[in-house]
């Protein structure tokens, strides 16, 4: 009928054989990462997407830096007080090349360079950044006065 009494000790003895069998895992098993290596290295990848999603937030909301304009800042008038040739070149473009009548004007604007050539400085008045330009030397020798802009805009 019934076998041999079985104790209390003897009914969970299959039990905790199953569960030893589930949980027990080899040490030294060749080719497998340990845990703790698997969950650093999981957290090195989570920390490194964060930092990267959170540079390119921060330069979505962020405001575009402005571009850099170039303004004409040089300002150069050129009064005929004779007839004379007129060479002018800004920023190393011609710009006006004619013969201007006695009191004839003209006025030009750069923003790196203008160049002036007068066959006589004494023939014409020329004006830079509202300045009165009066160079030295003989006034009745052909010259190029150049105006350069060395602070930058």
């Amino acid at each position: 009928m019934a076998g041999p009494a079985k104790g209390p000790d003897d009914a969970q003895e299959p039990e905790r054989a199953v569960r030893d069998e589930v949980h027990e895992r080899p040490v030294d098993a060749p080719g497998r990462m340990p845990l703790w290596a698997v969950r650093g290295l999981a957290f090195g990848l989570l920390v490194s997407l964060l930092i990267v999603l959170g540079y390119q937030a921060r330069n979505r909301l962020s405001p575009p830096a402005p571009p850099m304009v170039s303004v004409a800042d040089q300002h150069v008038v050129i009064q005929a007080l004779r007839q004379v040739r007129v060479r002018v070149k800004v920023d190393d473009e011609p710009a006006f090349e004619r013969v201007l009548a006695n009191g004839e004007s003209f006025d030009v604007r750069g923003r790196d360079r203008v160049e002036v050539d007068l066959p006589a400085v004494e023939a014409a008045k020329v004006e830079y950044n509202g300045e009165t330009i009066a160079p030295q030397g003989r006034q009745d020798e052909p010259r190029k006065l150049v105006f350069v802009d060395d602070v930058g805009s």
